[in-house]
This record gives structure tokens, C-alpha cells and sequence, in this order.
């Protein structure tokens, strides 16, 4: 995979929230994720959690907070659009 977040969001919605021209090249979980892979976090509390990620962008619920430095793209569904990208 090697699609900008741009291109992530157009093709399954969503609001962006950073840099929509981070590319994307892989997938991880919050604490494995590194440069270019996308994560998700379903949940506020995770907000610590998404604000150490090295992740290049985190698909986050619509309602998740702000995060400083961090790519989010906002959907309803984080969990359903993360496995949707895998597939």
C-alpha cells in the first residue's frame, strides 16, 4: 500500500485533521506502529497512548480530542475503517 491520507479519506470519508498528503505505507497497532503506518484508536482514553505513537497518522472517533503534532482522520466507525484498509 502507498496512498496519502487524502486518498484514504476519499475513498472511505471521514475529516482529516494534519497533513493530508502523509503517505501511507503499512498498518500497526498503536505501540508498533512506525513511520508511514496508519493505527487506530477507538477510544479518548487513548489520547496518551496516540500522543507517543510513531505512527504517521491515527484514525481516531469523530469526538476524540485534539492531539498536538499528530495526523487524525476522523470517522465514525475507527475500528470498521482500519479493518476495511487491511482488506
Amino acid at each position: 500500500m502507498k496512498l496519502s491520507l487524502r486518498e484514504l479519506r476519499d475513498r472511505f470519508g471521514g475529516t482529516i485533521s494534519g497533513d493530508p498528503d502523509t503517505v501511507i505505507v503499512g498498518v500497526g497497532s498503536l505501540e508498533t506502529a512506525g513511520r508511514g503506518d496508519i493505527t487506530f484508536a477507538e477510544k479518548s482514553s487513548y489520547q496518551e497512548s496516540v500522543a507517543v505513537s510513531n505512527a504517521a497518522a491515527v484514525i481516531v472517533s469523530e469526538d476524540f480530542p485534539d492531539t498536538l503534532d499528530k495526523n487524525l482522520w476522523r470517522v465514525a466507525k475507527p475500528r470498521q475503517t482500519f479493518v476495511r484498509i487491511l482488506g
